[in-house]
Order: C-alpha cells, then structure tokens, then sequence
C-alpha cells in the first residue's frame, strides 16, 4: 500500500468493462491500481463512483452511497420486493453467447512492478523510481500471460499489479 501511496496511486477494488481492438467486450473485477489524478482514486468508505467514458461527453463521473451493509441489504430486499411483485418466483440465467467476450487476462493494459533491480526483459517501461530499496516501475501494454511469464522468466521482479487506465 505504501509503494503505491508513493508511486501515485491509490488501490482499489474495480469492476470493468473494456473493448478490445477486435470488438470483443472484457468485463473483470479485480484489485487495481488507480492514479491519483483520477476521479475514482478519491471514493472512499461507504461510497461508490461510476466513470464513464463517452465519445461525445468525455468523462462522466458518478458518485454516492452504495456499499456497506444497510445499503446493500435495502438494494437485495427492493431487488426480491421487485421480482415478487412481477410474478417473478426465481431468478434464471441463461446460456448467453460468449463469442462477443474477452477474458480479461488476454486485453493488454498497464502494471506497476516492484523488483529486486533493475530488469531488462519488458519492451516498454517507465516512471522507473527506487522506493524502499526496490524498483518501482510501469509496464506498458502487456496482457497477464504476458507479465507472468516475464515474472517467472526474473527472479528480481517480486510483485505486479493492473493499473486502471
């Protein structure tokens, strides 16, 4: 927590939607860094924001409550009030085609590395600080098969993590 304090960015659970070059949609949850300059870097305990990013509009910031426990159990009770009134007995998902999806491990993004010393092996870095005796830097465009093998290939990089874009 503190090296991402340091490098400039705040962690955060994300869920995101993200088109790739093919029109495939990936949609994760995860942990991921989020810079500080960033609208969403700011939410904070019972708070939930939305960024939306338009064509037209830019960026369209939402914010207010949603987490915690009294919000979620009115949003689950309102949810089964909802399906109850309309006839509704349960809830059935089915098969949908997935040939429109991407695994969010196979969309390239941003990682923030920490290593042992300085590693050669990534086609594009930056933002390379030294922070509490490691290298601090970004890796830019690679997918998480990527950054894995890249790990396992260097025994100096220690940790990685997705950073929002």
């Amino acid at each position: 927590v503190s090296i991402a304090q340091k490098a400039g960015y705040a962690i955060k659970l994300v869920g995101q939607a993200k088109q790739a070059e093919d029109g495939r949609i990936s949609v994760f949850v995860s942990p991921a860094l989020v810079p500080n300059d960033n609208m969403l870097s700011g939410v904070k305990d019972v708070f939930n924001g939305v960024l939306l990013k338009g064509n037209a509009v830019g960026d369209v910031f939402l914010y207010g409550r949603g987490a915690g426990k009294l919000p979620t159990a009115s949003a689950v009770v309102a949810d089964i009030i909802d399906a109850l009134k309309d006839g509704c007995r349960s809830i059935i998902w089915d098969e949908a085609d997935s040939s429109f999806m991407i695994t969010e491990d196979k969309v390239p993004c941003d990682w923030l590395v920490r290593a042992d010393s300085e590693v050669t092996s990534f086609n594009s870095i930056s933002k390379v600080e030294k922070i509490n005796n490691e290298f601090v830097f970004v890796g830019h465009n690679l997918t998480c098969d990527e950054i894995e093998e890249i790990s396992a290939k260097n025994s100096s990089v220690k940790k990685y993590i997705r950073i929002l874009k």
